[in-house]
Formats: structure tokens, sequence, C-alpha cells
């Protein structure tokens, strides 16, 4: 059976990143389910994902909250890379980052750049652990940096810089703050997209709505890695 990529842009578990699941599968609060999210507005089990003639499928199983699809309600739905899929408070990303990555080259009318990742790996660096230090150091985030780090995460998508590590307790609470107001901001943007099928538009324009999503994503795996460092290797 196929297997399919979920990432969470939105959520309590956002920035993670369920890879290469086999179908057919569940979705919701329960640990019986594949993908089991922290989500009180979730239902026990939520949404059912199975294999259809080629197609991947999306059933809501009489959730109490229902299941919304790019700004839609929907009770089944058939899916492809890109679509964002709403229940609770929880917003999943269908397909990989790579994945996600092609449909937004493609929309943009841009050729694939020859160093293209394939579907084993991404371009996002690593920080080994066996390098991230123990004891905090001084790191100071002035205005100017906050602004820098904005530039870095808007005009660099593709490779952006490692996660600052030995952080105080004071740094960390701060950084987190700037990169959660960035990650509502964007949220907002996304929450508003009605995807129209005949005009292939959410609202924006596609390709606008997918670098909303895709720069959610990564500032998404940035907050999750600085309050759980070990995390970042498995997101990666």
């Amino acid at each position: 059976m196929p297997r399919v990529t979920f990432q969470v842009i939105d959520g309590v578990d956002k920035g993670r990143i369920f890879r290469d699941v086999p179908t057919p599968f569940t979705i919701g609060r329960e640990e019986g389910n594949r993908i089991c999210l922290n989500d009180e507005r979730v239902s026990r089990f939520h949404l059912k994902v199975l294999h259809d003639q080629e197609d991947i499928v999306i059933v809501d199983m009489n959730s109490t909250n229902g299941t919304a699809v790019n700004g839609k309600p929907v009770s089944v739905c058939r899916l492809q890379p890109g679509d964002c899929i709403r229940i609770g408070r929880t917003t999943l990303l269908y397909g990989s980052p790579v994945e996600v990555h092609r449909i937004l080259q493609q929309a943009r009318g841009q050729p694939l750049p020859p160093n293209t990742p394939s579907a084993g790996g991404e371009c996002t660096p690593l920080v080994p652990a066996d390098q991230i230090p123990e004891e905090p150091a001084e790191f100071l985030l002035e205005h100017e940096d906050a602004a820098h780090l904005a530039r870095l995460l808007v005009e660099r998508p593709d490779s952006p810089p490692p996660p600052p590590r030995r952080l105080t307790p004071s740094q960390l609470a701060r950084l987190v703050d700037f990169l959660e107001m960035v990650h509502e901001r964007l949220a907002r943007c996304s929450r508003e997209g009605v995807r129209e099928t005949q005009r292939d538009c959410v609202v924006l324009p596609t390709h606008v709505w997918l670098d909303l999503l895709d720069l959610q994503m990564l500032v998404s795996r940035y907050c999750r890695s600085i309050t759980e460092p070990e995390d970042w290797e498995q997101l990666s």
C-alpha cells in the first residue's frame, strides 16, 4: 500500500512530521491511531486515510468538530500534495517537504534546481548532537538581530540557518515569543484561504499560498527544535 506524509503546521503538535505512514490508517487523539495528536478538539478517531483507485482519500469519521480541506468543510475528500487539512485546533499539510517544494516550484513556473533533494532527504542543515554544548552562553536577540532572522526566514526558505543553541531561559523565552508571533501571523493568512479549483487559486495565487505554508512549517520546526532540541534531528 502507498505511504503518505503529513506535516503539522499549526496546533500543539506543530513542527512534527509523520513520514511515510502506510495506508490505510486513522488520525485522532487516542493512542490507537497511527497519527495521534495532542488536541482536545480532535475526536478520539477523527479521520481515516485510505488509498482507492490511485487516489489518497480522507474520510471524516463522524467527528465532533468536523474536517475542512483548504477552508471547505468535507466529509470525504481526495487529497493532492499541498492540501491543508484543519481538524480541531490542528492544521495538517499533506505531502512531504520535498513533494510540497516540487509543487511550489511548478506553481511558480520555475524548473526544479539540479540539486533538488530526493524523497529521502531535505536541504535543512543539521547540528550534530555531540556538538551542542551543555552550558549556556551569552546570546542577545536585539531588534536588528530579530529583523535579520526574519529576513533569513523569508528570503532563504531553502537554506535556513540551524537553530541557535546554548540559550539562557530568558533568551529562550524571548526567542520563542518572537517565532510564535511570526507563526501566528502566518497561520492567520493560511486560515483565510479557500481553494477555487476552476481558477486554481486559494484566494491568493497558489504559489503564494504554498509559500506561506512552507514558511509556516519551517517556523514550526524551529519553535519545536528550540523547546525540544533532541527532536531537531528526528524532524529533519
